[in-house]
């Protein structure tokens, strides 16, 4: 912001001073004086006048100069300052200006003030208005500035805070904002003590520079020379529905440049207006099956993180109305001699019993099918986060038994009657915690004692040091890795059945740890390094799925690069294609969504235990990836599973699945 300085011109005869006139006249010709007279041969010149200050203080010294007043009424000609205070003016008759004549002026304070001198020598009128500034005897100082993100409405809302910043004892401090996106100047009072907190909101998500200087309301400090730099980021979205109700969100302006520690990471969810929530995701497109139409308010919320057991400091919200029809009645499902079978419940807890069910006999039957055997044990994890069990599938393979989803408060009374069909209680059977108390609480585990289960909780200080402690105690350090992001769900659902019964055996089961995106921790890198020398793209030892993956393996062990084998596609759907392409003598597949994370879970603990992958796909229709995957396998086929009920895959889903099953094999 440029400082208001007083006016300061050329000095003309006095030093110091500065000149303005108005008028214009004749050529002028030195007086006896020093003063200027008209030629002998000139007419009659009109009044000019010539009004000038010194540097503003509160006693101002006015140069007043005056030309051409007719010397036989100078005795007559009257001389006028108005200083703009309310004072009275200064005033004299008679005499000249010869070189300047200086006037004196207290102010009663600092500030701009309008002054005018007024010449009249009874025949003509001339005069100057000028204004003069007032400074106070001491000059403002620059403040410091931080801006902090608040909760509020996309793309971004937050708080300046300024503090210091000094003004003359006498003036009144205030703060003058520019927040770098064209809206205008603020100028808010100083507080009293403390920061001085000014809120606004941006409206155009990118970056700014925001500077703040110190007035005292007649000057300013120099602007900051490093300004604070805003990311102003947040969330925006457009929403589609087709004839089938089936509604896609997808976020058009979100996250900036992603923060330095893994818990700083965006994350989105989406109401969508009829009593559902989408799950926690960092996908950019998230999709919806409305059961009926209507008119719906979608609300998309951001926030910098999606640990379970970590508040978010602040989110931010974006809302739109979607029009949805009246969708069609559900075609017939329509299967081959090859069934596809759908295995979903009334919500991801349900699906994940029903998936138990199928999977696993009751202690209590004495003869248990090749499709539902007998478990050890129960593998538990929170339902509301995927953090801690992306690394449990391979866990529920070791253990053999099921992996089942509870609230973390409290255990559900129908997870609790699944455990006790599954596992007889009193009789030294465990049940494994994925994740801290604030994962799975201590109440959870209490209750689980009542019943007559040992307890046994793998966790770490945060999701990367829970995968760790899976693979060191609960699977016995084993000597082969997966290696998948742990800031996003989807490579490590199809990593889970890959690590269990590919790049392991059967009690021999690979772990899956966890990258942060791009980069390793220092534990996990660790543990990694130990594996990765043995290791080649032939003989893995170390597999990375996903491009985050592999970028981070690569990134912290450069002299190693390309000693593990890499799983990658270019998108979600293309990676679970190659995972799954590493499989052989597969007699069944497994189809989840790749746009919510539970049903993959808890079906790849089944796919685990059965030796067949996971496909992902969207909600909608299947995926291409999805479709040449089962397509591959087609010959060697005998059924399909889709893990999770109609709001997360579509009948479409079945209908398009079946078709690769069967009607392949038609003439």
């Amino acid at each position: 912001m440029p400082k208001i300085h007083t006016l300061r011109l050329a000095t003309l005869a006095v030093a110091g001073t500065a000149f303005l006139t108005v008028g214009a006249g004749p050529a002028l010709a030195a007086g006896p004086s020093g003063g200027s007279v008209a030629t002998s041969d000139a007419p009659a010149a009109p009044l000019v006048v010539g009004l000038g200050f010194y540097s503003g203080t509160l006693h101002a010294t006015a140069n007043l100069y005056v030309y051409n007043v007719d010397l036989a009424k100078q005795p007559t000609t009257t001389y006028r300052i108005d200083w703009g205070d309310g004072s009275e003016p200064w005033t004299r008759t008679g005499g000249t200006v010869p070189n300047g004549l200086d006037i004196q002026h207290d102010y009663p304070h600092a500030g701009l003030w309008t002054v005018t001198a007024t010449v009249d020598d009874g025949t003509s009128t001339a005069g100057k208005t000028t204004s003069y500034t007032a400074h106070y005897p001491t000059a403002p100082t620059t403040p410091g500035t931080t801006f902090t993100p608040v909760s509020g409405n996309a793309p971004l809302a937050g708080d300046l805070s300024i503090v210091n910043g000094a003004v003359d004892p006498a003036a009144a401090k205030s703060y003058v904002v520019n927040w770098g996106d064209g809206s205008p100047l603020q100028t808010v009072a100083a507080a009293v003590s403390g920061a001085t907190l000014v809120h606004h909101i941006f409206t155009t998500p990118r970056s700014y520079e925001v500077s703040a200087v110190t007035s005292d309301g007649v000057d300013t400090s120099l602007p900051p020379t490093y300004p604070t730099r805003v990311g102003a980021w947040g969330v925006a979205f457009a929403t589609t529905v087709n004839t089938s109700a089936f509604a896609t969100v997808s976020i058009t302006s979100s996250a900036g440049p992603a923060l330095p520690t893994y818990s700083d990471y965006y994350v989105y969810s989406v109401n969508w207006g009829d009593g559902t929530t989408s799950s926690l995701t960092q996908s950019l497109g998230m999709t919806h099956q409305y059961k009926s139409g209507g008119s719906y308010p979608v609300t998309v919320t951001m926030a910098p993180t999606m640990d379970v057991d970590r508040t978010p400091a602040y989110t931010w919200t974006a809302t739109s109305t979607l029009a949805v029809p009246t969708p069609p009645p559900p075609a017939p499902v329509a299967t081959g001699a090859r069934p596809v079978q759908r295995i979903g419940g009334d919500d991801r807890i349900g699906t994940g019993i029903l998936v138990s069910l199928n999977a696993w006999s009751s202690w209590q039957n004495p003869y248990p099918t090749l499709d539902r055997l007998p478990a050890d044990a129960v593998v538990l994890a929170r339902a509301d986060g995927f953090s801690d069990a992306l690394a449990g599938v391979p866990l529920a393979a070791h253990v053999n038994g099921p992996l089942l989803l509870t609230d973390g408060a409290a255990l559900p009374g129908n997870v609790e009657r699944e455990i006790g069909r599954v596992l007889k209680p009193n009789a030294g059977k465990t049940v494994y915690l994925l994740g801290g108390p604030a994962a799975v609480s201590p109440a959870v585990q209490q209750r689980l004692g009542q019943l007559g289960y040992t307890v046994q909780r793998y966790s770490g200080s945060d999701r990367f040091g829970t995968a760790l402690d899976i693979a060191r105690r609960g699977l016995g350090d084993p000597a082969r890795i997966v290696v998948a992001t742990g800031l996003d769900y989807p490579d490590a659902l199809a990593a889970g059945p890959y690590a269990s019964s590919v790049l392991g055996t059967a009690g021999h089961e690979a772990a899956v740890v966890l990258s942060q995106g791009g980069a390793l921790d220092p534990a996990t890198a660790g543990y990694i390094g130990s594996r990765l020398a043995g290791s080649s793209a032939g003989a893995p030892a170390v597999v990375t799925v996903g491009g985050q993956a592999g970028h981070a393996v690569d990134a912290a062990f450069p002299a190693l690069a390309g000693h593990e084998l890499k799983l990658e596609g270019s998108d979600r759907f293309r990676t679970a294609e190659k995972v799954a392409s590493r499989f052989t003598a597969v007699s069944r597949i497994g189809v989840a969504t790749g746009t919510g994370y539970a049903d993959a879970l808890t079906g790849g603990a089944f796919a685990a235990a059965r030796h067949f992958p996971i496909v992902l796909t969207e909600p909608a229709g299947l995926d291409p990836a999805a479709h040449d995957t089962i397509a591959t396998f087609w010959t060697q086929l005998s059924r399909a599973y889709l893990f999770g009920g109609k709001a997360a895959l579509t009948d479409q889903v079945l209908h398009e699945v079946d078709a690769v099953l069967n009607a392949m094999s038609q003439p």
